[in-house]
This record gives C-alpha cells, structure tokens and sequence, in this order.
C-alpha cells in the first residue's frame, strides 16, 4: 500500500516504536513509550497516529478478550494469545492456508487474513506443572 501520509515527528517516533517491538503492545504501552520522547502527546493522539497506521497498511490491530493490541510486523502470519499471561506470540506459517488459496482460485481478492489460536503458552504450562 503506497504511503502517501504527511510525516511529523511524533508520527515518525510512533512508528519507530511500535516497529521496534514485538510484543504487539496495547495503545497505552504505546503512549506511555511516546510520552519518553513526547511529553506533552495525547493519548487521543497516539490512538489517531495508530489508525491512520492501520489505514496505510503500516500496522494491523489485533482483538483480544480485553484489548486491542497493535502489530507492525505486516507479512503473513497468525497469532497465538495465551489465556493465562495474555502473551501474544507469533506463528510463522509455511505458505497461505488452502482455503485462502481455494478462494483466490475462484477469483476472491484476498488483502490479507488474520488468524488467532488462544490457550496456554509453553511457559505458563511449565509453570502450572511445578
């Protein structure tokens, strides 16, 4: 998606930090991190600069049970969220699902699909298992 977006820099700094991570922070991480570089920024701000993010094709929002969480990593992945410690961890797949593949053979133009798997992460059942 072509970035055609005013830069300032506090929009510049909002980017360097949400690409600078990949714990798939929540707005207010976000904010929190700016207000270090920005004392002064909103949290409305933040919460603008995100979706303009979203809109350009820049970040994605994942929904969770009690948050929305912000990724700027945008090649294909999927998302596993542990219900104990709300980790949010990347899965990495070997190529696009086969029923992504079935709909682009019959003619749907996919942008981009999201899936999440919710349970228990490793540690946390390591953890629970002592």
């Amino acid at each position: 998606m072509v970035n055609n977006t005013k830069h300032s820099k506090q929009r510049d700094a909002l980017i360097e930090i949400l690409q600078s991570t990949d714990t798939h922070p929540t707005a207010e991480w976000v904010y929190e991190k700016m207000r270090e570089i920005f004392p002064n920024v909103s949290l409305a701000t933040v919460y603008r600069n995100l979706k303009h993010m979203i809109e350009i094709g820049m970040a994605r929002e994942i929904y969770t049970d009690n948050s929305s969480r912000f990724d700027a990593n945008m090649t294909e992945h999927y998302h596993f969220l542990c219900r104990k410690c709300n980790k949010l961890i990347d899965i990495f797949p070997e190529g696009v699902s086969s029923e992504v593949k079935e709909m682009k053979k019959l003619g749907f133009e996919i942008d981009r699909y999201d899936l999440s798997v919710y349970g228990v992460c490793k540690d946390c059942k390591e953890a629970d298992a002592v």
